[in-house]
């Protein structure tokens, strides 16, 4: 609770991590276990980028507050079969300030943002399972998926706020048994090589853009 791990000294955790405040590492953390930010205004701040081989619970208080991990330079990678997951009782977001790189699932029973301002949010081949009436909210940056996204059970919304570049790796269907995209922000939708974007759900464009090199294939409401 309010407490700092030095960058000279490594974190193992292979157990349970909890910070119920704040709390700061500094030096190398390596994760099989769970971490836990839970509570009100509960913030971790790490220093580095690390890889999450465990369970990694951002949970709202049960007043609402919200939750916070910070990653301050590299990438948070989420391996495969591991999770990140937001939590909670209430509407407000919790907060995932990180570059973020989803092999695994990213689990959204609650709100969640992702402060993602000069960054890349990778999910090309990880799962993003949002839960219905909930949203996943990529601020700025890049956002990139494609066919091997994962859409897991939830039918909620993945929504890229702010100046914001989506980057189709491959062809991907927005099939309308699975999460929306929703583009609040001014989006440029690109790919590297030709690549098709297939829409079976409602999807609204303002103020977005899509390139040369992405098809768009309309199924189903586009507005």
């Amino acid at each position: 609770t309010g407490d700092t791990i030095n960058a000279n000294v490594a974190l193992d955790n292979q157990g349970t991590l909890q910070v119920p405040t704040t709390g700061t590492v500094n030096g190398a953390l390596t994760n099989t276990g769970t971490i836990g930010v839970r509570g009100s205004g509960a913030v971790l701040t790490v220093a580095s980028g690390f890889a999450n081989n465990g369970l990694i619970e951002l949970e709202q208080a049960a007043n609402g507050g919200t939750a916070r991990l910070n990653v301050t330079s590299g990438t948070l990678s989420n391996s495969a079969n591991h999770t990140i997951r937001s939590l909670g009782v209430s509407t407000n977001a919790n907060v995932l300030d990180a570059q973020v790189t989803n092999l695994g699932t990213l689990e959204v029973q609650r709100p969640l943002t992702i402060t993602n301002a000069g960054r890349t949010f990778d999910s090309s081949t990880g799962t993003l399972d949002i839960a219905t009436g909930n949203t996943l909210t990529v601020t700025d940056g890049t956002t990139r998926i494609g066919g091997a996204t994962g859409f897991g059970t939830g039918t909620g919304t993945l929504d890229l706020a702010g100046t914001h570049a989506l980057d189709l790796v491959s062809n991907l269907t927005l099939a309308a048994a699975g999460w929306q995209l929703g583009l609040s922000g001014a989006v440029t939708i690109d790919a590297a090589a030709a690549r098709t974007l297939t829409n079976q759900t409602t999807l609204t464009l303002t103020g977005d853009t899509i390139n040369a090199n992405v098809a768009l294939d309309n199924q189903g409401t586009l507005q």
